[in-house]
């Protein structure tokens, strides 16, 4: 049966970025990279404190979600996109960053500072227990050629979040991994390498993909229709000219493209990861 979605008024409760190891790993890393310009930038005093979340986090938004029934008498399910992989820092210092690609750690496995013990079983079990759905954020949410473009450089920015086992870096930040500044060629191959890997991370393919800082192509919608992607998020955030004017316009909705369903635009409820109260 095909969902009547003109009718129906679903909620659909998104979140991104789980699995990524992305800005401060430990309080360490924090003290270290705080004075850099990337963590004193707006988005770096909103998330420059995030960290990979633990197996104690899960177990409580698992818990929470498990208080509550909708009207059919379920559970609201969180649908998590999972990054499938993070840099392997320890081989780029090895090879001195001359590696022809990325070298990646895929999921389970994550850098040494990023460890959090006991996380995907925690992740698994909310899965069983019907409130956690993973869908695919992407292979690693960096614009890697950029990044080790700039690391091998020895942009100081760059290496100096490097020692932390951070990747946020200017690079980085002006980039995106499906963005048209990335090799065509590489953006397809780390689509492919992210949908092989999902299934024996979480038991089956993946739905929906929703493209890592919402920069991507139409290149990017073809490959995600052929690899059997049926649905795309944030094209009411995606990146391009005139993007606040868009907005202002009323949304048609349901709508497709290449195949794929495309969802509305978001509410956005963003975690600031300040210890203030206030």
């Amino acid at each position: 049966m095909r969902p009547d979605w003109a009718r129906i008024r679903g909620v659909v409760l998104q979140s991104d970025d789980w699995g990524l190891c992305a800005w401060s790993a430990d309080d360490e890393a924090h003290r270290a990279l705080a004075a850099t310009s990337s963590f004193r930038s707006r988005r770096g005093r909103d998330y420059g404190r995030s960290t990979l979340e633990s197996a104690a986090d899960v177990r409580a938004l698992v818990e929470l979600l498990l208080e509550f029934r909708g009207g059919d008498g379920r559970p609201p399910v969180l649908q998590a996109n999972t990054v499938m992989a993070a840099p392997d820092f320890e081989e780029l210092a090895r090879a001195r960053f001359g590696c022809p690609e990325l070298p990646l750690l895929m999921l389970p496995r994550a850098p040494s500072r990023w460890q959090r013990p006991g996380l995907w079983e925690q992740v698994r079990a909310g899965i069983a227990a019907g409130v956690w759905r993973p869908e695919l954020h992407g292979l690693h949410h960096l614009p890697a050629r950029a990044w080790l473009e700039a690391l091998r450089r020895g942009e100081r920015e760059t290496r100096r979040a490097f020692e932390q086992e951070c990747v946020v870096c200017p690079a980085v930040s002006s980039g995106a991994e499906y963005g048209d500044t990335e090799p065509a060629a590489q953006r397809t191959r780390a689509l492919e390498r992210a949908m092989v890997h999902f299934p024996g991370m979480f038991g089956r393919a993946p739905d929906s993909l929703c493209p890592p800082d919402y920069r991507w192509d139409a290149r990017l919608e073809a490959d995600a229709f052929r690899l059997g992607l049926t649905v795309i998020q944030g094209d009411g955030e995606r990146v391009r000219p005139f993007l606040r004017l868009r907005r202002l316009v009323p949304e048609r909705w349901p709508r497709t493209r290449a195949g794929c369903f495309l969802m509305p635009r978001r509410t956005a409820f963003e975690p600031r990861g300040h210890a203030d109260p206030g």
